[in-house]
């Protein structure tokens, strides 16, 4: 039986697919004071956390974006075999505290991925809750 093998093709593509959508998502970046001058600091904290088979896998990050910073406001998944979700894009909610000069938004968004690329029904079960934070000038 080859499943090892087929598995590990199928890793290999997903990591491949995954590599090409971070240069992707990363061509056409600017930075943070062309993108948003009036803002002087933008910190995302946030609990992450991947339903595993066994357990439940959490991890708590803090990231801060200065003028300098690139605005790429994404997480990746912390399931490394998700497929197709791969990140969550705060952006949107990035642009609307700013039009709304809002200095704190908290959510919550649930990873799109499927769980491994040989599972493709399965939900990835990957979530995010974060709180953005943003000191104007």
């Amino acid at each position: 039986m080859n499943r090892g093998y087929k598995n590990y093709l199928t890793r290999e593509k997903n990591d491949k697919l995954k590599r090409e959508r971070y240069v992707f998502l990363h061509s056409d970046t600017r930075k943070v004071a062309d993108v948003f001058p009036d803002i002087e600091r933008i910190e995302i904290t946030y609990i992450q956390t991947h339903k595993a088979a066994i357990e439940i896998k959490p991890k708590e990050n803090s990231i801060v974006f200065t003028p300098q910073s690139e605005d790429v406001f994404i997480i990746e998944c912390l399931n490394d075999e998700c497929t197709f979700g791969w990140y969550y894009d705060l952006r949107n909610d990035i642009y609307n505290m700013r039009r709304n000069h809002l200095t704190e938004y908290c959510g919550e968004k649930n990873c799109q991925g499927q769980e491994a690329p040989d599972h493709p029904e399965q939900s990835c079960g990957g979530s995010l809750r974060y709180t953005i934070n943003i000191v104007y000038k």
